[in-house]
């Protein structure tokens, strides 16, 4: 994975903004296509100041290899190349649910190379299997501790560098929801392999930089996948590069509330405040679910993420294929407060991806403007094509 460079927390906002205040970032749409054979420059001694980004926060790139490995030399402009796509990518949508042309920040030089930190591990390659990941990331603190000024957010995307896909199999490769850091993996022919459909890790990595950056399991609506594709967050890595991909309305309110999206300098990032719901009504009304109730936060809300876990029974009636990497089929709504402290949202059930009968989970997000988020789960169940709610 790849690694911006940060700046200290406190200071990080203060020296972007007056790098911008002397140097213009380039505004045209250059061509991210990775190019392997066409490396302008490999920077590896390079310092903060060659980079700009119109952003007070930058995502962190990092790209980390063994002690008994060295980078191929187009590293630097392959890794660019995909994530200026997924930075466009992430605008697109963000911009087309409502939220403006809002994406998470970079720091670019005249190149058009993104800042990448380039950790080399104190173990050989053969070591950093996926099971190690949490070793991958006491080395990247380490690093930071160390280099301070380098860290420009929160938000750790950590990529390993490997030789081909075989030596990418089996490496850490996931995202933590509500953690701020994913993994992810890139080899030199990796864009080219998931063109032409022999590896998903390119929208794997899309996908689990969403996770990253606050983003649950979806698989969006019946109306919205008929026009727009498929969600990136339910099996939308797989998809990219071969057919329509997209953001759902819920990602991007998330997202909207990320540090790394954010367009002004704040404090308090990721406090998690007392937050409660008080109250919650449901019931369905010509097939439609209907919930509302209040909450109490001592943070600002503003916006409520409703996600509807479709499951099974086993053969003893137990409730299984609920929860954590079952949930790609989750169709979610997402809505503001009503007023301060209360919520509603009428969800029809013919919008439902997965609309059988069976037992379902609601899980209703309360979204805080510092990108802090808390979630309450529900059980319910649907009987004879009918939602059946025991909540009063």
């Amino acid at each position: 994975m790849r690694l911006l460079k940060n700046l200290k927390m406190g200071v990080a906002p203060l020296m972007i903004a007056l790098l911008l205040c002397c140097i213009s970032c380039k505004k045209s749409e250059p061509d991210h296509t990775p190019d392997a054979g066409s490396l302008k420059k490999n920077l590896q001694t390079d310092t903060l100041s060659d980079y700009t980004s119109d952003s007070p926060y930058n995502l962190n790139v990092i790209y980390f290899i063994g002690k008994d490995r060295t980078p191929d030399s187009a590293y630097q402009q392959r890794i660019s190349s995909y994530m200026l796509q997924c930075q466009d990518f992430y605008r697109t949508w963000m911009d087309k649910n409502g939220y403006g042309k809002i994406t998470f920040g970079l720091l670019k030089n005249s190149a058009d190379l993104i800042k990448i930190t380039t950790i080399t591990g104190v173990n050989d390659q053969a070591y950093y299997v996926s099971a190690k990941s949490g070793v991958i990331r006491s080395e990247v603190d380490a690093y930071f501790a160390a280099h301070p000024l380098e860290k420009t957010s929160q938000t750790l995307l950590m990529i390993m560098g490997c030789k081909d896909h075989d030596d990418a199999n089996g490496r850490a490769f996931f995202g933590s929801v509500g953690g701020n850091y994913c993994y992810a993996v890139d080899y030199p022919t990796m864009f080219e392999d998931a063109k032409a459909g022999k590896t998903a890790y390119v929208g794997g990595l899309f996908h689990e930089l969403g996770h990253g950056l606050g983003l649950a399991h979806n698989g969006g609506l019946k109306t919205d996948c008929a026009v727009n594709g498929t969600s990136l967050m339910g099996s939308g890595n797989t998809s990219y590069l071969k057919s329509p991909t997209f953001l759902t309305l819920a990602d991007c309110a998330t997202l909207y509330n990320n540090q790394c999206f954010s367009t002004t300098v704040k404090t308090g990032w990721y406090v998690t405040p007392s937050t409660a719901i008080s109250r919650i009504h449901a019931k369905v009304e010509n097939n439609t679910i209907i919930v509302s109730g209040k909450y109490t936060s001592n943070a600002t809300v503003n916006s409520l993420n409703f996600y509807n876990d479709p499951g099974t029974y086993d053969a003893n009636g137990n409730i299984q294929n609920i929860g954590v990497n079952l949930d790609y089929d989750t169709s979610v709504w997402t809505k503001p407060p009503v007023s301060v402290d209360s919520f509603y949202v009428a969800m029809p059930f013919s919008e439902f991806r997965a609309n059988h009968d069976g037992p379902y989970q609601l899980r209703i997000r309360l979204q805080q403007v510092n990108g802090s988020f808390q979630t309450k789960s529900y059980n319910y169940k649907v009987v004879g094509g009918t939602p059946v709610f025991d909540l009063p």
